[in-house]
């Protein structure tokens, strides 16, 4: 497994531990499972995999399905740079857009499971968690309402994908400004809890709590305190440029006027930020995943809460979307990118990643569809 820079990729190394730390795990208790993967199956998964991978002309594919704490099926298809000819593997890391909404979710939790916070907490004002870090009231109507649980399930009444947005050509934006832009200048419409409008700046704005709260930067504290217990080190914050483009991460192809290479994760860490390869989601995924045998980094009950749909939307939790069948999931996507992280109501896991787009309109859900088939294909993981 070569790096762009030549020699054994770093990472590449740890995808190998992985995979060795799972044939451990099988030689001393295969019988958690009935049956695993045969050659045969594996065979089959990879020529789903392939066909979704030519029917929409992709150029690299990474898939990871597990369940327990166990990766089952780790592959990676197609090329990760088309410039050099770099092939995609299980260590390649790929931008993940909005599934890093979860990440802060959980990252949310584990402090209010600290006792550090609490889902009724008031974030804006006087006595309230981010106090007037980001401007004083008098703030418009609502905003002294607005609680972490509203930013969480994306009912603070307004700041949504819906919402006029600011113009970065015209307001330099880093996180201070965006915020004070949301505070003052985007009015909120409706009520807090009563209205669900997506909302990217309100999970920019969770970030600064977990700041705020920890006296550490977002990311470093998600990485020490979240990630590394789910046995992750390699999830970072992308870059936004083709320069900035990080060990192992792919390059990114869109089919249209977009550019891949036009949206500021800095800015956007929290909802949109990280890269991550699909074995990093998978493991992070079944940390989550409330199954017996699997070593969870939050308490039941904490899980229950934070996968319980809001009132304000019946398919949507806290920083998690739902399944109709239960289970929960979260999907990424942006120019170039289209990502999906799911944890099945049988506990079965996935994570997949692509790094090309175009406006074929069911591209995103087929990745979804492509890896809920795998996991139908082999029926028989179930415990």
């Amino acid at each position: 497994m070569l790096s762009r820079r030549g020699g054994l990729s770093r990472r590449g190394v740890a995808t190998a531990a992985v995979m060795a730390a799972a044939a451990g795990w099988l030689a001393g208790d295969g019988s958690r499972f009935r049956y695993l993967p045969t050659p045969r199956d594996r065979r089959a998964l990879d020529a789903m995999a392939e066909d979704y991978r030519a029917r929409y002309r992709v150029a690299a594919l990474s898939v990871a399905v597990g369940r327990a704490g166990l990766p089952l099926y780790l592959r990676a298809f197609g090329t990760a740079d088309r410039e050099t000819g770099e092939h995609a593997t299980p260590a390649s890391r790929f931008r993940i857009a909005s599934i890093s909404k979860p990440l802060t979710a959980v990252g949310i939790f584990t402090l209010i499971e600290r006792g550090r916070l609490h889902l009724s907490d008031r974030v804006f004002g006087w006595d309230a968690v981010l106090g007037t870090d980001y401007g004083a009231p008098p703030y418009p109507p609502l905003v002294e309402q607005v609680t972490i649980d509203h930013l969480l399930t994306h009912s603070a009444g307004g700041w949504g994908t819906d919402d006029p947005a600011p113009d970065a050509r015209l307001l330099p934006l880093d996180h201070d400004r965006l915020i004070n832009w949301a505070l003052y200048q985007a009015p909120l419409r409706h009520p807090p809890g009563t209205h669900f409008s997506y909302s990217n700046i309100g999970y920019v704005m969770l970030a600064r709590v977990i700041e705020k709260l920890t006296g550490s930067g977002y990311a470093d504290w998600m990485r020490q305190s979240v990630l590394a217990r789910c046995g992750v080190a390699d999830m970072v914050i992308g870059g936004d440029t083709p320069a900035a483009r990080l060990p192992d991460e792919v390059r990114y192809y869109q089919r249209g006027p977009e550019d891949p290479y036009g949206v500021d994760l800095t800015l956007w860490d929290a909802a949109a930020g990280w890269i991550a390869a699909p074995i990093d989601l998978l493991r992070f995924v079944m940390h989550v995943d409330a199954v017996a045998g699997s070593e969870n980094i939050l308490r039941p009950t904490t899980i229950w809460t934070m996968t319980t749909a809001s009132p304000a939307q019946p398919n949507y939790a806290r920083g998690w979307r739902l399944f109709p069948a239960g289970g929960w999931y979260h999907t990424g996507f942006m120019p170039g990118v289209s990502a999906v992280m799911a944890r099945r109501a049988d506990g079965i896991c996935w994570a997949a990643c692509i790094n090309t787009r175009g406006d074929e309109p069911r591209l995103d859900g087929d990745l979804d569809n492509m890896v809920a088939a795998m996991a139908r294909r082999i029926g028989f993981w179930r415990a």
